[in-house]
Parts: C-alpha cells; structure tokens; sequence
C-alpha cells in the first residue's frame, strides 16, 4: 500500500524538530518512495510531503503518529498509488530542474468523466517519464480503488514548463479537479529536511 502525507505548516521548522526529523527520517528510509520540503509561491517554507509504502494502513498511521512534523502541522493523508517503478534515491540528480508538488481532488462528478479521459492522460504522462517524473499516481478514496484525484513531484525547467505541463494535462484541462494546491518542491535528504 501507498500513501500519501502531507505536513503542512507555513514558515517551516527549526531547532530541535529538524534534528528530530533527520532521525525520523533515517529510521523510515524503506517506506519512502519520494519525499521532500514545500515552499509557497512566494518562496517560504510550507510543509513537507511523502510518498510512502506500507504493508498495512495501520502502519501508515503509526508513521503518521511517529512524524515529529506532525505535532506542529495540518496533516493530509490519502491512500495513493505509485505509477512508476522507482524511488527517489535512485534517480539522478536533474541539475538545472526545479521541482514542484502538485495535488488535486476531483470534483463529485470526476471519477464518471476520468474514464473517457484516461488514455489521453497515461499519454500524456509519458511524455513526461522517465525525465521529470519523481512520483506520480493517482490518489484513492478510502476503499483503496477507487480514483480520488492526482499528485506529483515533477522537476521541470521553471514554473512557466510546470504551468504549461499542468494546462496541457488532460484531467486538468477538463476540469476534473475541484480543488488544486501546487507547492515548489524539492528532493529530501535520506537524513532529512
């Protein structure tokens, strides 16, 4: 199972709950497929996302519990699947990338309309692997199947290739999201943040 975890929390972390966070971090290095800091438009600290795996969702509330992050922070967690077959710590660092964090819920009626999009949206995220990709996959209501919405980590040249990857992008560009947060974002340390 994968999931999806956000800490979100405006102005970041210091002192002592960074060093915290570092040995978090080491002790769940198995569990991470992709994981990073957030930054708002503006450039300022927002949170902090992962994309885990665990044997069970219990487990994925332990991880919760156990995140120092999580006491000083509005914690989102989803159910999401991966659609690569890779890991951060295995792709190569892409100099003169940036990276950005994008999720979106869809609206009531997307998962009806998702279908007859989907083909044009697998294509066109392949375009995209294996060369911008970090993660992505689509996020799962709570039974574990059905679609919920999307999130990625991308690295592309600026925000103008993000803005003109997202408008290009089939789910988005039919209005299939009814809500949409984009954060900078780049890739965690193993030690952590």
């Amino acid at each position: 199972m994968s999931f999806l975890v956000m800490q979100k929390r405006a102005g970041g972390w210091s002192g002592s709950i960074v060093e915290e966070h570092r040995a978090f971090m080491r002790k769940v290095k198995d569990q991470l497929i992709a994981f990073g800091p957030l930054t708002s438009d503006g450039g300022g600290a927002a949170g902090y996302v992962y994309f885990t795996r665990h044997d069970a969702a219990s487990d994925m509330s332990a991880f919760v519990l156990e995140d120092p992050l999580s006491g000083s922070a509005d914690t989102i967690c989803h159910p999401w699947r991966s659609r690569l077959d890779r890991m951060q710590v295995n792709i190569p660092p892409r100099p003169g990338r940036q990276g950005f964090f994008m999720w979106g819920l869809g609206t009531p009626d997307a998962p009806q309309r998702r279908e007859a999009l989907h083909a044009a949206h697998a294509a066109y995220f392949r375009k995209f692997d294996p060369d911008h990709f970090v993660a992505r996959g689509p996020i799962l209501a709570t039974d574990q199947q059905s679609w919920r919405g999307s999130a990625v980590a991308i690295e592309v040249e600026n925000r103008s290739a993000f803005d003109t990857y997202l408008n290009n992008e089939p789910f988005y560009q039919n209005g299939l999201y009814g809500l949409v947060e984009i954060y900078g974002w780049s890739r965690g340390e193993s030690a952590g943040i």
